[in-house]
């Protein structure tokens, strides 16, 4: 079995400023900054994973076929999940989300953006296990097998997300978040505390990010696990978008 993996590094504050120059940084949230190596190959269920897919963390503007970047200097989740509903509005798709460790928290932040309404359809908190398999259809013997804190496990989070969300006269849920990880303080399935998994589903199947080593506080744990979420769709969002561009052409 494989998955598309990315893996977060926390580095000490106290990092010798060479060493820290010498690698990339992405701010994940305005209070908290790692430092991140990653390595990427393809979930079973996945679309081939492409070079230059990660995103960028820039700020989008204008239509989905004339995109404008512009860095910020400091980003924030206001800005990604903005981000995230101008790309979904212009290209007339939705989303919906199935969440664990972040009890929600990924639908607040995107329901937070203006114009969500157009785009975002709603969601599950799926914090029991007991509700993964019955309201996302999360394969049991996957969860007796390896646990709930799974690559696999959120790319069929995500996949149900998309079919939770689609109602009777409406097209399919365009895009799906899954989110599966470990809070903490204690362990879970017997994987620490700050350990995630995120997937991002579309019609063309899932790509799942992790394992992540977040570090910090429950809630800090969680806020980088929405932060990263956002992020990482937008990125999927951009790459969709670009491959749209190339075919009409």
């Amino acid at each position: 079995m494989s998955h598309r993996l990315s893996f977060a590094k926390w580095l000490s504050p106290v990092l010798p400023s060479n060493t820290a120059s010498s690698l990339q940084r992405w701010s994940t949230s305005p209070l908290l900054n790692y430092y991140s190596v990653d390595h990427t190959f393809t979930s079973p269920v996945s679309t081939p994973a492409k070079p230059g897919n990660c995103p960028k963390r820039p700020e989008i503007t204008g239509s989905a076929a004339n995109l404008v970047y512009i860095p910020h200097t400091i980003e924030t989740l206001s800005h990604i999940a903005s981000d995230v509903i101008r790309l979904l509005r212009a290209a007339n798709e939705t989303r919906g989300v199935a969440e664990s460790l972040t009890a929600g928290g990924v639908m607040a932040a995107i329901t937070s953006a203006p114009g969500a309404s157009a785009a975002f359809r709603g969601g599950v908190v799926s914090y029991a296990t007991e509700l993964k398999r019955e309201l996302l259809g999360v394969d049991a013997a996957l969860i007796e097998r390896e646990g709930v804190i799974h690559g696999e496990v959120a790319a069929q989070m995500a996949q149900g997300a998309r079919r939770a969300t689609t109602f009777d006269g409406a097209a399919p849920t365009t895009w799906g978040i899954g989110t599966t990880g470990v809070a903490g303080p204690d362990l879970q399935d017997g994987k620490p505390a700050g350990t995630v998994f995120i997937a991002i589903a579309s019609p063309e199947g899932s790509h799942v990010f992790g394992p992540f080593k977040f570090p910090g506080s429950r809630e800090q744990v969680r806020e980088a696990t929405v932060m990263e979420a956002l992020a990482r769709l937008r990125g999927e969002l951009v790459a969709w978008s670009k491959g749209k561009q190339g075919e009409s052409r």
